[in-house]
């Protein structure tokens, strides 16, 4: 009785097991040769930055495991920036294979960031990806400042002009700061040093006029002498445009004047505008 039991036993395993193997057998068979078709879609990269009326690319991916059951799949883009061209150089393969994906903002393309869509089709299936692409202002290269001249409408500032690619990208004349423009005057003594003679010395205090200056310069002087006295032939001078005004800075020394070396500063005032000389003596 025991061993009739026994071999029944092995028996219903046996079938057991042989149910069990067909049955993954008729799974596997029909897991490889009834699945349907199916693929992937990737982007490589799925984001770029780029300025107008230039070109970027990326790589669209169609990837499936089912090689010897491949079906064409077909692409298409979708939401394509305003004025922009966007284009893919294989539009329908079978996979796998690889697709250039390229777009071209133009000058009219607002700048901002879009969302492109790329679609993949077949046998009923469709799948999407996103690749983002954020359009910046055209690039614009201007060349170096230079200088036009003072005046005119920039008056007593300079105008400086460039050129830039494309025309307009950017502003190509202003006015700028300049020294040069700045009118202007010189002061000078001529000589600078003089020996008193008979108690009494003199120099020409010159008033140039700078960038067309032109109006009067008040002279005054600094550090006479004691017991001396310091004057100007002529104060204020008037300077005229593109010349010169001259005036004659008379030093005459009392007796018993400590002798030495003494500078004597002459000022000249015009407006807020400041400037100086020195006139040495030598008392002996």
């Amino acid at each position: 009785m025991k061993k009739k039991t026994f071999l029944q036993i092995i028996s219903l395993l046996i079938i057991f097991t042989v149910f069990f193997i067909g049955w993954f057998y008729l799974d596997f068979v029909f897991y490889i040769f009834q699945r349907p078709f199916d693929f992937n879609i990737y982007l490589e990269p799925n984001e770029g930055e780029i300025s107008q009326e230039k070109t970027i690319k990326s790589v669209v991916i169609v990837f499936s495991q089912f090689k010897e059951k491949s079906k064409p799949v077909e692409l298409y883009i979708s939401n394509c920036p305003k004025y922009a061209e966007c284009s893919l150089s294989i539009t329908s393969a079978k996979p796998t294979y690889t697709s250039e994906l390229k777009i071209t903002p133009s000058e009219l393309t607002p700048i901002g960031t879009y969302p492109i869509n790329i679609f993949a089709t077949s046998s009923g299936i469709k799948k999407a990806k996103t690749y983002y692409l954020t359009v910046k202002s055209k690039e614009c290269i201007c060349t170096e400042w230079i200088n036009q001249g003072c005046g005119g409408p920039c008056t007593s500032q300079m105008l400086v002009t460039r050129k830039c690619e494309p025309k307009g990208c950017d502003i190509e004349s202003r006015c700028a700061y300049n020294h040069s423009c700045i009118k202007d005057f010189s002061i000078k003594s001529i000589p600078s040093y003089k020996k008193v003679v008979n108690q009494e010395a003199s120099f020409i205090i010159n008033v140039s006029s700078i960038n067309k200056f032109s109006g009067l310069v008040y002279l005054t002087a600094s550090n006479c002498p004691i017991g001396s006295i310091c004057s100007y032939s002529i104060s204020p001078v008037n300077v005229p445009s593109e010349g010169f005004a001259t005036s004659l800075l008379t030093i005459k020394t009392a007796l018993g004047t400590v002798i030495g070396n003494f500078t004597i500063t002459t000022t000249g005032i015009s407006n807020n505008t400041i400037h100086s000389t020195n006139s040495t003596i030598t008392i002996s």
